[in-house]
């Protein structure tokens, strides 16, 4: 039997959106072990709406707006960033993005801003894509975050002329965002935008989710790498 020549693209497409769509529903995921200790964090308050993954403290006067990267789950950055809730008047609310891909909801920040109307200042950020999606925000949102924290990213946008403060962290063994790539964007941020390089410290330590592909081996422990991203962390807050 022929079938029109037309079938066949569509059917091709079809395959293509299927396979992206079971890819993108079974993103990378947060180390059991680890999430658990984080949880239970004493001084942290750990709860879930339909936004965000929420790590309170009771006495917080500033927000901080997560987006996670590419394909990871947002609950793998729950242990990397609940340290600094404990150490810092700071709430964080980590993004929830359809198919665990910023680049579906770059505003999502507006949302967990209105409902959480009792915090006084913002400051926004992400890892990877979730960090250029969040950069893209501040973009076109000016005036609505104090500071903007990329961490092995980089803005794709220019907010070269925005007052808010940018933030650089990148880690030297990274094998899928090393400072040379962030270096080919630094046009698009602020003259004064801090950048800082963690020795040792991969792709896959900024948060919780084992070994990505095309990452390089860390020479440093996971619980360094958490203290060397909580030490930079607490400068901004």
């Amino acid at each position: 039997m022929k079938y029109p020549k037309v079938i066949i693209p569509v059917g091709i497409l079809l395959l293509v959106v299927a396979g992206f769509l079971v890819w993108a529903s079974n993103p990378s995921q947060p180390e059991d072990a680890v999430l658990t200790q984080a949880r239970q964090l004493p001084g942290v308050n750990y709860g879930e709406s339909k936004e965000s993954f929420n790590l309170t403290r009771p006495d917080a006067t500033t927000g901080f707006i997560f987006y996670p990267g590419g394909h990871v789950a947002a609950e793998a950055y729950v242990a990397k960033l609940a340290p600094l809730v404990q150490s810092r008047p700071v709430n964080v609310y980590i993004a929830k993005m359809p198919l665990s891909l910023a680049v579906f909801n770059v505003s999502a920040a507006t949302k967990i801003r209105e409902e959480h109307p009792e915090l006084l200042s913002w400051s926004v950020g992400g890892h990877s894509l979730g960090g250029a999606m969040a950069c893209r925000y501040v973009g076109t949102n000016p005036g609505k975050a104090l500071n903007l924290i990329l961490l092995a990213s980089f803005c794709d946008k220019s907010i070269a002329d925005s007052s808010t403060k940018v933030v650089s962290i990148v880690g030297e063994k990274d094998g899928l965002m090393n400072s040379g790539e962030i270096e080919k964007y630094t046009a698009n941020v602020p003259s004064d935008t801090r950048f800082v390089v963690i020795p040792g410290m991969n792709h896959g330590q900024m948060g919780n989710y084992g070994k990505q592909p095309g990452d390089n081996q860390a020479t440093i422990s996971d619980q360094q790498a958490a203290q060397e991203l909580l030490t930079n962390l607490q400068t901004v807050f």
